[in-house]
């Protein structure tokens, strides 16, 4: 699922030709590489931070970036192998 989201933002990036959104596509995948989905967000949320510095980037979207809700695995049906996802907050 997450390899589907990093996907989705290439492909925006593609059709927006911005090198800003290219970077952060870019940012994403290198931090799920090495570390999954929590490395993915942790990368990624730097570049606008970074970028803020040189030039503009939107806070609305550093903001969004923090207040994502993260899906937590809680459980793990032992018959069936499928994982029960909740918000962080219940689990």
């Amino acid at each position: 699922m997450y390899l589907q989201v990093i996907e989705e933002f290439r492909a925006y990036d593609r059709l927006s030709g911005d090198r800003n959104e290219s970077e952060f596509s870019s940012a994403l995948e290198k931090g799920f590489r090495r570390g999954g989905w929590k490395a993915a967000e942790t990368k990624a949320v730097k570049t606008p931070q970074v970028r803020r510095k040189t030039s503009y980037a939107s806070p609305f979207l550093v903001a969004t970036l923090y207040a994502a809700p993260r899906p937590t695995v809680c459980s793990v049906d032992p018959q069936s192998g499928a994982a029960a996802v909740a918000k962080a907050d219940i689990c």
